[in-house]
């Protein structure tokens, strides 16, 4: 049986997203897209004394996922990188808001530079912040990638679609 998906965030619109801080820089579409689905594309500018990280994030419609949300499924999305030299890792975040969320986290030595990488993370294996995410009412969902140091610089970050993936092959939608 194969396993079933549920996508939370295409990538095929720009506008659904906004740079987290001032360390993220020209947001746009990607003309370079995984499968020729959607990719939005962000630079990491020195952050001075501010952050390691350049990330977006957006809304979502409020999703429900329910019971179908279990530990043993998957959290997936692409990410591409020109280099992963000064990255300590690539991340994704979902909550309720921007202080009480779940992140999933891939590390630098599983990215390649210069291509599009596929990660997956158990859904068990989240970073908890604040209350964490509740699974009936994800409303908030971001990416980005930390680095190594606040003065780290980098182009042309891309991230491709994010989804859950079911372990069981059961429809999370």
């Amino acid at each position: 049986m194969s396993s079933q998906k549920a996508v939370l965030a295409p990538m095929t619109l720009v506008t659904n997203w906004t740079a987290l801080d001032a360390n993220t820089t020209g947001l746009v579409q990607s003309p370079v897209r995984p499968f020729g689905r959607g990719a939005i594309q962000f630079n990491k500018a020195n952050g001075g004394t501010t952050s390691k990280s350049a990330a977006i994030y957006g809304s979502l419609a409020s999703r429900r996922l329910g019971a179908a949300f279990a530990p043993q499924d998957f959290i997936a999305w692409m990410v591409e990188v020109s280099s992963v030299a000064a990255i300590d890792y690539a991340w994704v975040r979902l909550g309720t808001d921007a202080t009480n969320y779940a992140e999933w986290r891939y590390p630098d030595s599983s990215l390649v530079a210069g291509r599009f990488t596929f990660c997956r993370e158990r859904l068990a294996n989240a970073y908890v912040t604040g209350k964490g995410l509740d699974q009936r009412a994800i409303e908030f969902i971001s990416v980005g990638v930390e680095f190594d140091a606040k003065t780290d610089v980098l182009s042309n970050m891309r991230f491709g679609q994010i989804q859950i993936v079911d372990s069981a092959g059961q429809d999370l939608d």
